[in-house]
C-alpha cells in the first residue's frame, strides 16, 4: 500500500480498480467511527502506522470540510483519472456513501450534474436495454443500444464499455451507465 500511494503521487499513476479496492480496505479499517470519512485523528493514525510523514491536510481535503472522503483520496492519488470514473469506483466500493439503493450515483457526488429530466431519461434507457432484467447491461446490450441508435460503431462502444466498467465485472451497473451517459450531456 505504501508503494501504491508513493507511486501514485510521484508518477501520476494510472487508475486501477484492484488497487482502489485494496485502498478501500485500509480506508475502512482506519475509519474508526464508521462515518465513511477519515477525520484528522484517523488520518494521523494511518500515517503513523505506515510511517508516512504528515502532509498538508488541505492538499487532500479538497472540499475543506475537515474530513477526507474516499473520493477525495482517489482524486489525490489519481489526479489524471477522470472524476466520473473515480466517482463510479467510489460508488462501487462505498455504495452507502456515493450511491442510492438502486446503484444510482448520488447527485451531490456527480461532477456532471444531470437534471431530473436527464436522469429519468438515462434510467429509462438503462431499463429499456437491460433486456434480461439483471440490473446491469452487458457489452452486447450496450452495443445494441448505441450502434443501432446511430452515431457509434461497435469498436467505439466496446472502448466506452471498457472505460466505464470500473469494477471490471463485464457489466455496467446503473451507476456506471449514468456516468457513461453523463458524458453525452456535457
Amino acid at each position: 500500500l505504501i508503494d501504491l500511494c508513493e507511486m501514485a503521487v510521484k508518477e501520476k499513476k494510472k487508475f486501477i480498480m484492484q488497487e482502489a479496492a485494496e485502498l478501500a480496505l485500509v480506508f475502512k479499517e482506519f475509519d474508526i467511527d464508521k462515518s465513511g470519512k477519515l477525520s484528522r485523528k484517523e488520518l494521523e493514525s494511518l500515517f503513523k502506522r505506515f510511517g508516512w510523514a504528515s502532509m498538508a491536510w488541505e492538499t487532500i481535503d479538497a472540499d475543506q470540510d475537515g474530513d477526507l472522503s474516499f473520493l477525495e483520496v482517489l482524486k489525490f492519488l489519481y489526479p489524471n483519472t477522470p472524476t466520473s470514473r473515480l466517482q463510479s469506483s467510489a460508488a462501487e466500493l462505498f455504495p452507502a456513501m456515493y450511491a442510492d439503493a438502486n446503484g444510482k450515483l448520488l447527485k451531490q457526488q456527480s461532477s456532471r450534474q444531470l437534471s431530473t429530466e436527464q436522469l429519468a431519461e438515462v434510467q429509462a434507457i438503462f431499463e429499456l436495454h437491460d433486456k434480461d432484467g439483471s440490473g446491469s447491461i452487458d457489452c452486447k446490450e450496450l452495443i445494441e443500444a448505441m450502434v443501432f441508435s446511430g452515431g457509434y460503431d461497435e469498436a467505439e462502444v466496446r472502448a466506452m464499455f471498457k472505460e466505464f466498467d470500473v469494477n471490471c465485472d463485464g457489466q455496467l451497473q446503473l451507476a456506471e451507465f449514468i456516468t457513461l451517459m453523463a458524458t453525452a450531456y456535457r
